[in-house]
């Protein structure tokens, strides 16, 4: 017998909060009544874009390429894992390739489909980790440590160039803009996930320390701000680490407004 209910698929004409409902508790979770807003785009028209599907898989194509390519080339005896930039990088291909697996299930199914919520709930906070983790990454590396930067192993080619701008620009300017195309929503108290990220590199970095674990080039610290023979810099260093990653994530939140407000404008004048 045929399936006669209504498709689940509603316009992607957006439907953001009111500000004064963006603070209630509840928001603080990685709930919301329609996941299908996580597999399509904010500007398309139709239940189902092809061409929204093959830019999913470009996406995650460059950040996979990106972040086995940077393993292999820069492993130094496993030390590659002990940097924050490439944890933000590893975030980038786990975001990108989930986007991509779930709009291909979505792509491939019927239309009363519906995406596991735990599957969905897990994308959501990794998109935001990533988007906000990586507007971090960008801001801090090119204002305050490139000026001022030492020589480092995978710097002194043109190679080594090409992976400095692949871990610490690009993924900052490529996910603001994929910011602007998804349709899926964005909530202000969402901060609580980067900055969770973001302790959880802290404790790493502390753990790792009273270990006696080493940098790529054998010192005792990582990164000279976390230095915990200087408990104080080190403190002062993730407080406002950790202070400037909230003032990102509203940034960020801020390109979510400006998106549905674009947006509502495009599907109101056509």
């Amino acid at each position: 017998m045929a399936n006669t209910e209504t498709p689940i698929y509603s316009s992607p004409k957006p439907e953001a909060l009111s500000f004064k409902d963006e603070f209630h508790m509840r928001r603080f979770c990685l709930d919301h009544e329609k996941p299908l807003e996580f597999l399509y785009s904010q500007w398309q028209s139709k239940p189902k874009s092809l061409v929204f599907l093959i830019y999913r898989w470009l996406f995650a194509g460059f950040f996979l390429a990106g972040v086995i390519s940077c393993i292999y080339l820069f492993f130094w005896h496993g030390h590659w894992f002990v940097y924050f930039t490439n944890w933000g990088f590893l975030m980038c291909g786990i975001t990108s390739a989930t986007s991509a697996i779930l709009l291909t299930f979505y792509h491939c199914s019927s239309d009363f489909w519906l995406p596991p919520i735990p599957v969905i709930k897990f994308y959501w906070a990794c998109y935001w980790i990533t988007t906000v983790v990586e507007f971090f990454i960008g801001i801090i590396y090119w204002a305050v440590v490139f000026p001022f930067r030492e020589t480092h192993t995978h710097n002194k080619d043109a190679l080594g160039g090409v992976y400095l701008v692949w871990t610490h620009g690009l993924p900052t300017i490529v996910f603001t803009i994929d910011h602007f195309l998804v349709a899926q929503p964005a909530r202000f108290l969402h901060f609580i996930y980067p900055i969770g990220f973001c302790v959880l590199y802290t404790v790493f970095t502390i753990v790792y320390f009273f270990l006696g674990g080493l940098d790529a080039n054998g010192r005792s610290y990582i990164y000279q701000v976390l230095n915990y023979e200087k408990p104080l810099i080190a403190a002062a260093s993730v407080i406002l680490s950790h202070m400037l990653v909230i003032l990102l994530s509203s940034l960020q939140y801020g390109v979510y407004r400006l998106r549905t407000c674009c947006a509502r404008k495009y599907f109101n004048d056509r």
